[in-house]
């Protein structure tokens, strides 16, 4: 018996949405409690679930243990032999304030990138580590791929994609122009959408419960009409690793 209202994850609509909407609650994807449009719907007193939000007392959240799923795809990457290894993060488009650029997920991902490199006596400084920011789709890995391309640096043995949809976009940049994965460049995701094992080769990459996160959610916004309360729900993931990923080229 409820109403849906979806609304594009970019931060007019979310606020409009916080200051007027007539809705008893509201799912939202990657808020961080502390942000201004985090507090007008307290004020309003608007049910509010994130989704890969930053956990809080004050809110309610579901997720997964980003740091550790990133530490454990790293850490394969570093158990092949790869030490030259470009990161490719994610641009945010959601929020356009400068203190709320930072993405939550982002950060977690980082820290278990951070944490597999030490173990590995490497580091974000090291020359060898490079990181790459580009928008988060099939067009975005072609870009970030072709300008690793036209660096005037080596290509890197190993690259760590935040998701598989930009990790599908390298691939197929690098297939147009002959460069093998994984015999040149490995190449790896995360979220292991349908596309994921269907690209050729098949993408390494972590296993996120997407539609759980989604269902679980609104399971709990449900519940939090009635009854108030805080939550930080986590949810397993699981690392696949797969063709596209190999030993450092010789």
């Amino acid at each position: 018996d409820f109403s849906l209202t979806v609304l594009p994850p970019v931060e007019g609509r979310i606020l409009d949405a916080a200051r007027k909407a007539a809705v008893d609650g509201l799912l939202t994807i990657g808020v961080d409690p502390e942000t201004h449009i985090a507090e007008l719907m307290r004020r309003r007193h608007i049910h509010f679930v994130t989704i890969d939000g930053k956990p809080a007392p004050s809110t309610a959240n579901i997720g997964i243990d980003n740091v550790q799923a990133a530490y454990e795809l790293m850490r394969h990457v570093l158990s092949l032999g790869h030490r030259d290894i470009a990161i490719v993060e994610l641009k945010s488009e959601t929020f356009h304030q400068v203190e709320e650029r930072s993405s939550w997920v982002r950060d977690l991902r980082i820290a278990g990138f951070e944490r597999a490199l030490r173990e590995a006596g490497l580091s974000m400084d090291d020359p060898r580590i490079r990181v790459f920011a580009t928008e988060c789709s099939l067009e975005g890995g072609e870009r970030i791929a072709e300008a690793m391309a036209a660096s005037g640096q080596n290509l890197p043995g190993a690259i760590v994609a935040m998701a598989d949809i930009v990790a599908i976009g390298i691939c197929w940049y690098f297939r147009q122009k002959g460069v093998e994965v994984p015999g040149r460049v490995s190449v790896v995701g995360f979220d292991d959408i349908p596309y994921a094992w269907l690209n050729f080769p098949p993408l390494t990459t972590v296993r996120q419960p997407g539609y759980e996160k989604g269902y679980q959610a609104t399971v709990l916004l449900s519940e939090l009409m009635t009854e108030p309360r805080t939550a930080d729900i986590m949810l397993p993931f699981t690392l696949l690793p797969r063709a596209s990923t190999g030993s450092p080229p010789r």
